[in-house]
This record gives C-alpha cells, sequence and structure tokens, in this order.
C-alpha cells in the first residue's frame, strides 16, 4: 500500500526536490560531451549582433568541446586497465556448476557483452553525462528449472521523477518512461500504464483512486485498473522478489554541494565553466576568420569588348551574357586569359604586376583568439586533473627525460575506482541473490597506485629490484603486476596462479634456503610434504574438485589441508623388549 501510494502521488505530480534543478544540469552536461545542442548556449551580443547575424554565427561554428572532452574522459577507461585493480567471484560450495552457470550469466549481462564490459563503459559514460541516473536490475519471466538472466535498465535523470533516501539507503524509484508509471520498491515493483485506448475508456466508470477488474474485448484477459485524477491506468503487479532492498543504484559519485550532496557532478565538473567559456571563444573565433580572415583582391580589369554591352547590360534588356552583367572581362577558371593588345612603343608598356594587388588584413587579433582556444583547451584538462601528465609538451619533456608526478592524476582516478568496486560489488551481489546462486565471496579491490604502466615497464622495475637487493615481497609485488597482465584475459590462469603463490610454504626463500630448512626439525613435517608434492598435490585438487582456483581462501584451504595430511607418512612406534634376552 505505501508503495501504490507513492506511485499515485508521483502520478498527481509530486517530485523530488532536486528534479528541475537536476534536468537542467544534465541538459547541459550531455550537449558538452556530445557537442550537440551547443547552440542553445551561444550568447547574443544584442549591441552590435542582429538575430540574423546571430543565426549566421551558429552555422558558422564548428564547436571542440566534444573532442576536448573526449581527451579529459580517456583518462577515466585507463582505470579498469589498471594492473592494480582485482574482481574475484568465489563460491563455497565445491560445485564447479554453480559458478560456470553464475559466469555466464555475468558474461551476458549487457546483451552479448559482459558486466566487466558494462562497467568499464557505460558506467563511466553514465557518470560523465548523467551521474544522476538509475541503474535498475531486471529480469525476465523464466521456469523453475533455470536462472534469472538479469540486466540493465538505464532510469535518465529526466525519468527518475521522484525517489527517497534514508541514511543513503534507497527506499523507492518512481520512473516516468513512454506514458508508463513503474515504481521499484525493496521487496516489489508495480507498474501503472496509461490507458489510452477510447473503447476502453468508454467501459470505465470509476471514482479518483477507486480499482477495478476489467476482462479486455480483444484477448479476453482480466487485467485490474484504477482511475488517478481524471487518467485511467493499468496495473501490472508481478510477483514480489523479496530482495529486500531496491536493485537500483546511481552511478554519480562526485556529490554536489550545491544541492548539500544530493545530487551528484560528473567527473569532469571542474572543467565545466572553462568548457562552457571555450564555446563562446570557439564561436567567435570561427566567425571571424570567416567574415575577415581572407585577403582582399584588388584589380584592373578591360571593360566588356561584347557588342553593344553597357557597364554589363544589352540595348534590348538583360544582363551581358559575356560579362554576366559585371561589365568587366572576368576570368572564372585556370584557363582564363585576360589579353591586352601589345603597344607600338616600349614606354607605353604597363607592368603586369601592378593589375592585380592583395590586401591582407592584420591577422594578431586572430592569432590571440586562437591561442585562447588552444589555453582553454588544455586548461581544461589540467583543472580536471590537476596535472601537466597528458599534455603534448609533457610527453615530449618526459622522453627527454622529465619525471612527471602522477600523484595528482591518481587523487583524482580514486574516487571513480572507489565508486566503480561498491556499485560493481552491489551488482555482483544482487546478481546472486535474484539468481539463487551462493557467491559469498565478492571482492573488487584496488590499490590507490593505479599502476599504469606497460609489461615492459614492469620487467624494468623487476630489473632495478634484484640489482637493488630488494626484498623478496617487493620483487614478488612485482611478479604479480606482471601475472595480472600476462593473465587479464584468463581469469582461471590468473586465479591459479595467485592460489600457487598464496599457499607455497615457502615463500620468497632461495632454492638454498628452503633445502636447508628442509632438513630441519623444527619446519613441520605437513610443509616438508607440501613443499615436495607441491605440484602434484595441486594437480589432483584440480583433477578432483573442479573449479578449485575459483573457491574461496577458506574452502581451498580446507581441502588442501584434507589433501597434504592424508600424504604424511605415519610414524610407528619403536618396538620396546622388555624381556632381553640374555
Amino acid at each position: 500500500e505505501t508503495l501504490r501510494h507513492e506511485l499515485i502521488e508521483a502520478i498527481k505530480g509530486k517530485r523530488h526536490k532536486d528534479y528541475d534543478y537536476i534536468v537542467k544540469r544534465t541538459k547541459v552536461w550531455r550537449a558538452i560531451v556530445s557537442g550537440l545542442g551547443l547552440e542553445e548556449y551561444y550568447q547574443q551580443f544584442n549591441q552590435r549582433e542582429t538575430d540574423e547575424q546571430f543565426e549566421q554565427r551558429k552555422r558558422i561554428t564548428q564547436q571542440i568541446t566534444s573532442s576536448v572532452c573526449k581527451n579529459v574522459r580517456d583518462i577515466e577507461y585507463k582505470v579498469p586497465r589498471s594492473n592494480s585493480i582485482s574482481r574475484v567471484i568465489a563460491t563455497d560450495s565445491g560445485k564447479e556448476s554453480d559458478l560456470t552457470d553464475f559466469k555466464e550469466i555475468l558474461n551476458t549481462f549487457w546483451g552479448d557483452s559482459s558486466l566487466n564490459d558494462y562497467m568499464d563503459v557505460r558506467w563511466v559514460e553514465l557518470n560523465d553525462t548523467d551521474p544522476n541516473s538509475f541503474v535498475v536490475l531486471e529480469w525476465q519471466p523464466f521456469d523453475g528449472d533455470e536462472h534469472a538472466q538479469p540486466y540493465p535498465f538505464e532510469v535518465k535523470s529526466e525519468e527518475a521523477i521522484y525517489y527517497e533516501y534514508e541514511n543513503n539507503v534507497l527506499q523507492y524509484l518512481v520512473a516516468l518512461i513512454d506514458e508508463s508509471y513503474t515504481i521499484y520498491g525493496k521487496d516489489q515493483s508495480i507498474k501503472f500504464e496509461l490507458i489510452t485506448d477510447k473503447e476502453t475508456l468508454k467501459r470505465l466508470k470509476l471514482e479518483d483512486g477507486q480499482e477495478a477488474e476489467m476482462t479486455s474485448m480483444d484477448d479476453g484477459v482480466t487485467v485490474k485498473v484504477i482511475r488517478v485524477g481524471e487518467q485511467y491506468f493499468e496495473i501490472y503487479e508481478p510477483k514480489p522478489h523479496n530482495l529486500g532492498y531496491v536493485p537500483a543504484f546511481q552511478p554519480g559519485y562526485m556529490r554536489d554541494l550545491a544541492t548539500n550532496g544530493r545530487t551528484f557532478l560528473p567527473p569532469w565538473w571542474a572543467a565545466e565553466s572553462t568548457l562552457m567559456n571555450l564555446i563562446k571563444s570557439k564561436s567567435e573565433l570561427d566567425l571571424t576568420i570567416a567574415l575577415h580572415v581572407f585577403p582582399q583582391k584588388l584589380s584592373y580589369t578591360p571593360r566588356c569588348t561584347n557588342v553593344g554591352c553597357n557597364n554589363g547590360y544589352m540595348p534590348e534588356g538583360g544582363k551581358c551574357k559575356i560579362c554576366k552583367g559585371t561589365g568587366f572581362v572576368v576570368h572564372t577558371s585556370a584557363q582564363d586569359a585576360i589579353y591586352l593588345p601589345l603597344p607600338k612603343y616600349p614606354n607605353e608598356m604597363i607592368d603586369l604586376a601592378q593589375f592585380i594587388h592583395y590586401v591582407y588584413p592584420p591577422v594578431d587579433l586572430v592569432t590571440f583568439m586562437d591561442a585562447y582556444v588552444e589555453k582553454l583547451s588544455k586548461r581544461a584538462l589540467q583543472m580536471v586533473y590537476n596535472s601537466e601528465i597528458y599534455s603534448r609538451e609533457a610527453i615530449a619533456e618526459t622522453a627527454t627525460g622529465r619525471n612527471i608526478d602522477m600523484q595528482a592524476v591518481y587523487d583524482t582516478l580514486y574516487p571513480l575506482v572507489k565508486a566503480m568496486a561498491k556499485d560493481w560489488e552491489f551488482m555482483v551481489s544482487t546478481i546472486a541473490d535474484i539468481t539463487d546462486i551462493e557467491i559469498p565471496t565478492v571482492s573488487f579491490t584496488f590499490g590507490k597506485d593505479f599502476k599504469l604502466k606497460s609489461i615492459d615497464g614492469y620487467y624494468a622495475d623487476l630489473s632495478l629490484a634484484n640489482t637493488a637487493g630488494a626484498s623478496s615481497y617487493i620483487k614478488g609485488a612485482i611478479e604479480d603486476d606482471i601475472a595480472r597482465i600476462t593473465y587479464a584475459e584468463d581469469d582461471q590462469a590468473q586465479a591459479k596462479y595467485f592460489t600457487l603463490k598464496a599457499f607455497h610454504p615457502f615463500p620468497g626463500d632461495t632454492p638454498e634456503s628452503i633445502a636447508l630448512k628442509m632438513s630441519q626439525a623444527y619446519v613441520p613435517e605437513f610443509y616438508k610434504v607440501l613443499y615436495s608434492t607441491f605440484g602434484f598435490i595441486f594437480d589432483e585438487l584440480e583433477r578432483e574438485t573442479p573449479g578449485y582456483y575459483m573457491l574461496n581462501r577458506a574452502k581451498q584451504w580446507e581441502l588442501l589441508k584434507a589433501k597434504v595430511e592424508s600424504m604424511i607418512p605415519a610414524k610407528v612406534a619403536p618396538v620396546v623388549n622388555f624381556n632381553p634376552v640374555e
């Protein structure tokens, strides 16, 4: 009843308090990022620009905000490829089928693309264009023997008309899409679809707020209808999902202080004022170049020699067909030429270079405006990341040995990957709840240093670490980064690498050190057996428990411990003879 009440209130016109503000701001952000609709934000200078001139400026202008924004946004797409990010999904059931089914569901989450693809691409796009939108996890009805297939349903900020948070937890969301109102609650969803069929409307005689059942005259199906104000709606009330929470979230993470943190800003928000200034400056530059930056041609030209032509017009009326009404002989292509009679005497000859003269306009203002536009373009990148790390000048200097500090860039990207981790874990856990597959281990971890390096860079670091005599832990960390790059597209191989490393009994020790420890009595027999049969044991575990490397660590240890203990030789007690033979 609470959900229906809130849904009816939204139909009657209730909106969340920031609705108008969000719709207005989102329209600007989409225009800046896409480059479409920017002419709406041109400013007409009424004192010297008529309406016709203003429209002309709109036609001439070629904006570059979308290109500048792309340079800013491209850095965001580097984050998912960071070697410091680790995404772990594991189960302790030991059933390979459960994990296989779950991975398949994730791999087809976004059409033929995976959940990771959705987060790495679309989630970033939503943050840049509509951070106040909602991503709702929906699924179609399915047979009892099958698993549901959740998919993302995006509700734009202008479609999310009414919602409420309590202690930062979403209580419900009302979406208005194509004349249909849907409320997403913690345990179920309800949809009111507007009835527009005139024949159906004639049959309905209800009071405001009254519900009734109606049988369709077309197919005989009985449906529920309700009247809200002067409108009638068909009610769709699916079976409750009973998740206990709303399966939806907002991708935005940069809180807008103008609304006391209730709404979100795009990651590039710091450059918004610069980009708006760029819109104006680029428009003025294009107009100046189009109207003024071209040479003026001055020339002496013979008059038209066509019989009867008088200043371009013929006696019988109409323009001269030879000079086209100009009254002069004008050549229109490189093949044309103006012929002058050869004078009788040399002193009557005219210097042909004086026939044509080009007047070039001063370009100081244009040069200044062009430099200002370029400055604004660079400033946008610097204002977002507080760094020149990705400017051409910085890259050139880096090639000559300049040491660039990446910390400013990492500080900017850290909130982004933190929000990405939170939303990824929420979606994976929600999909597990929807599909009734137990996935107790869902983890998205990352380091504050995003390690945006190539594999060659890590091998160089490893070489330096060996030369400097760094500890085994430092070298091991570099090897882990190399493994993440090497097995970036193979989750199974990456999981195997980290599992073997986690359970190695003598991590980081040299072969000589290990040989010494194996001969010492204080080293437990368990670890001696584990080391001696390390490869064999894990081959056995992998054979006996398919999907072993995708289990969580606790379950892996339990199986490994049992396997090793079964291989420890039983100790035979020495025989003591109490009746020695004399």
